[in-house]
């Protein structure tokens, strides 16, 4: 087990967002106390509208960083 770096989350979320375009959405959550942002993927049917009984969890790049 290793933790991923920033590097490898970021370039993790763009491949899997290219791959799966309609099914992704990536996007920033604002800055860390680094100033790097903070990106986060949604994985839905639906990406970008909230559906009632679907949770709000994905994979953040940038949370200790």
């Amino acid at each position: 087990f290793r933790h991923h770096s920033y590097k490898d989350m970021r370039q993790l979320m763009k491949v899997v967002n290219e791959e799966c375009p309609t099914i992704t959405r990536t996007y920033s959550l604002g800055k860390s106390s680094r100033g790097l942002k903070i990106y986060a993927m949604e994985i839905s049917d639906n990406p970008g509208e909230h559906e009632l009984g679907e949770g709000l969890w994905g994979p953040a790049a940038g949370l200790c960083c």
